[in-house]
C-alpha cells in the first residue's frame, strides 16, 4: 500500500485539497497521556496493535485513565479476526459520575468504533462546520496516521434525543463528519467510510469505521475514461425524478443546517444513476428494477381502533391478528410529552407483539416483530402478498379515500458473486401505500403493511395518516423532472469515484469506476415550485 499523506476535500468537482500543515494541528486532543500503572498492566495483556490503539485513545482522552476498564474478546462474524471490546466504567468521583466510553478494536489494531458520553459536555446545538472539520481531521490523523489519504464527503447534523416517562427531554446534537478513502486519488464511496461525530465543545463523541483492508491493485486505473461532460450528458438522460407531496417537510431558512422550518411542499426526489466511467453506460440498478409501483382503487370501511388499557391492547391483537398474548409479560412505555403509549409483550428474544397509540388512544401501529433466524420457503408470491395487504388495509382505511399508490419490491435474484446461503432470512415483506392528490402521492399520509410470505399472514400495520387537513401547494406551475435533475447536478456535480458492489459482508469480485454525485443522502430534494435544491436536516 502506498504511503500517502492525509488530505481532505470539499464536495465540489475537482476535490480541492488542503495542505498537510493544516492537518497536522491536533487541537482536538484534550491532553497528554499520563502513566497509570493499573491501566498499563491491563494493556500489557493485549496484543501490541490493540494496545497501541488504546494508547492513542488515552492520549486523546486522558480522563479515561481515572475509570475502571473491562476487556472482552469475541470473534468477528465472517472473519478470522478477534475483536477486543473495551468498556470504561463510570468512576464514583463526582466529576466523572456521568462519563463513560466504549470501543471495539480488531486484533490488528483497527479502531472499529468508539463512543463516549459526558453529561457535562452535552448540548442542544452542534459546532460549526469549520470547527467540526478541524477537530475531526485532528482525530483522524491521530488514529490513522499518514498511511492513507481521505476525502471529506460532507458534514451533517446528528445526535440523539431521550425522553423519560415524566416528560424530561434531553437532546444532544453532533456534527457528523464523513470521510471516504482515496485510491489512486479517487474516493471509494459506497462501502468504505469513516464517520466522526463532534460535539459542541469540539470533542469526539463517536467514531464509526467501515474502512476495511483495501488491495489497491484490485482497482482499475483512471485511464481511458469518458469526460465529465460526457458523463453528465449520460447522467441527465438516465436519472429520474419522482414527484410527491409532504405536509411537513423540512426547509432550510438560514446559513446553518440547524436553521429550518417545516411547511407543505411539492418536491422531486432524484433517483441518481451512476455512469460507468469506462463505457459511458448507466450502471444497472437492480433494486430500482425490482420495485413495483402502481395506483390501486380502494373502498375503505373506516374501522377505527382505540386502546386505552393493557386489556384493550391485548384484545385488539387477538381480534385483528389472532395473536394471543395471555401469559406473556407486558412492557409498557411512553414518551411523557405527546403521551404516545406502547404496549409490548415478549414471547422470547425472537418474537414480540406491539400496540402503539396516540395521546388520545388512537391506534397507529400493531403487530408482531419477528427476528428471523431460519430460512423458510415462501408459501405465497410477492404479488399475492401485496393483494392480501391491500385487502387488510381497506378494513381500517377512511371511506373517503378512493385510490392509493401501492409499492413493494419483488424477490431479488442475487448476482453470481452472492452466496445466498449466507444471507439472513427475509420472509417479512413490506408493502407501502400512500394517499394521493391530483395523482401525486403524499409522503406524510402513508400506510405500511407487513406480510409473512412463509405463512401468507399479515403480521403488522403502521398508519402515519394522523395529520389534520393541511392545504398543499398547487402543482400546476411546477418545474419539469428534467429541470429538477439538472438543478440537482448543478448543486452536486458528478465526480469520478470507485464503488464496490456489496451486500452485507459479501462483495463483488472487483470494484467499478464511475461518475456520480459525491453526495450521501441527507434529505436532499428539489422544490418542485421553486426549482431549488433543499437539504433537510432530520
Amino acid at each position: 500500500m502506498n504511503k500517502t499523506r492525509l488530505v481532505t476535500a470539499s464536495m465540489i468537482a475537482g476535490s480541492l485539497l488542503f495542505s498537510h500543515a493544516a492537518l497536522a494541528a491536533e487541537q482536538g486532543i484534550t491532553g497528554q497521556y499520563e502513566k497509570n500503572e493499573q491501566t498499563r498492566m491491563q494493556l500489557q495483556k493485549l496484543p501490541a496493535p490493540v494496545a497501541d490503539t488504546m494508547f492513542k485513545l488515552l492520549k486523546y482522552m486522558p480522563e479515561l485513565e481515572t475509570m475502571g476498564m473491562e476487556i472482552n474478546v469475541e470473534d468477528l462474524p465472517d472473519s478470522k479476526k478477534k475483536v477486543y471490546g473495551v468498556m470504561f466504567n463510570k468512576k464514583e468521583a463526582e466529576e466523572y459520575k456521568d462519563l463513560y466510553a466504549t470501543t471495539n478494536i480488531s486484533e490488528d489494531g483497527i479502531l472499529y468504533d468508539f463512543h463516549q458520553y459526558d453529561s457535562i459536555h452535552k448540548s442542544e446545538t452542534r459546532p460549526s462546520d469549520s470547527v467540526a472539520k478541524e477537530k475531526s481531521l485532528a482525530f483522524l490523523k491521530l488514529m490513522m496516521g499518514d498511511e492513507r489519504a481521505y476525502v471529506l464527503q460532507g458534514i451533517s447534523t446528528g445526535g440523539q434525543t431521550s425522553i423519560d416517562k415524566d416528560g424530561n427531554r434531553e437532546v444532544t446534537k453532533y456534527a457528523s463528519v464523513r470521510f471516504f478513502p482515496l485510491i489512486h486519488g479517487i474516493p471509494l464511496t459506497n462501502r468504505n467510510s469513516i464517520q466522526i461525530d463532534i460535539d459542541k465543545n469540539g470533542r469526539v463523541a463517536s467514531w464509526f469505521n467501515n474502512d476495511e483492508d483495501i488491495q489497491e491493485n484490485a482497482f482499475p486505473q483512471p485511464i481511458h475514461t469518458i469526460t465529465e461532460k460526457e458523463a453528465e450528458k449520460a447522467f441527465l438522460e438516465a436519472a429520474s425524478a419522482s414527484l410527491s407531496y409532504n405536509e411537513a417537510e423540512f426547509v432550510r431558512i438560514g446559513d446553518t443546517k440547524a436553521e429550518h422550518i417545516t411547511r407543505p411542499v411539492l418536491k422531486y426526489m432524484i433517483d441518481t444513476q451512476a455512469i460507468d466511467a469506462l463505457t459511458g453506460k448507466p450502471v444497472k440498478n437492480k433494486v430500482k428494477d425490482l420495485y413495483q409501483e402502481k395506483v390501486v382503487s380502494v373502498q375503505g370501511k373506516g374501522k377505527k381502533l382505540s386502546v386505552t388499557s393493557e386489556k384493550e391492547a391485548a384484545d385488539l391483537l387477538k381480534t385483528e391478528l389472532a395473536i394471543d398474548v395471555a401469559g406473556l409479560e407486558l412492557h409498557k412505555d411512553g414518551d411523557g410529552i405527546e403521551q404516545t403509549k406502547v404496549y409490548q409483550w415478549r414471547k422470547n428474544d425472537d418474537v414480540s407483539y406491539v400496540v402503539q397509540t396516540t395521546a388520545t388512544g388512537d391506534v397507529v401501529h400493531f403487530g408482531a416483530f419477528l427476528n428471523e433466524k431460519v430460512k423458510k420457503e415462501e408459501s405465497i408470491t410477492r404479488t399475492e402478498a401485496a393483494s392480501r395487504a391491500l385487502t387488510f388495509l381497506q378494513t381500517y382505511l377512511p371511506s373517503h379515500i378512493k385510490e392509493l399508490q401501492m409499492s413493494y419490491r419483488e424477490q431479488e435474484k442475487s448476482d453470481d458473486w452472492v452466496d445466498e446461503s449466507k444471507l439472513p432470512p427475509d420472509h417479512v415483506m413490506l408493502i407501502s401505500f400512500r394517499e394521493m392528490k391530483d395523482n401525486i402521492p403524499i409522503d406524510s399520509r402513508s400506510y405500511n403493511i407487513y406480510v409473512d410470505t412463509s405463512t401468507g399472514k399479515v403480521v403488522g400495520i403502521f398508519m402515519e395518516s394522523m395529520l389534520g387537513k393541511i392545504e398543499l401547494p398547487d402543482g400546476n406551475d411546477r418545474v419539469s423532472p428534467q429541470q429538477a435533475v439538472k438543478a440537482y447536478v448543478e448543486k452536486y456535480p458528478l465526480t469520478l469515484q470507485y464503488v464496490w458492489p456489496s451486500i452485507l459482508n459479501q462483495k463483488a469480485d472487483k470494484p467499478l469506476l464511475v461518475y456520480a454525485p459525491l453526495a450521501g443522502y441527507e434529505g436532499q430534494y428539489v422544490d418542485a415550485i421553486t426549482g431549488k435544491v433543499e437539504q433537510a436536516e432530520r
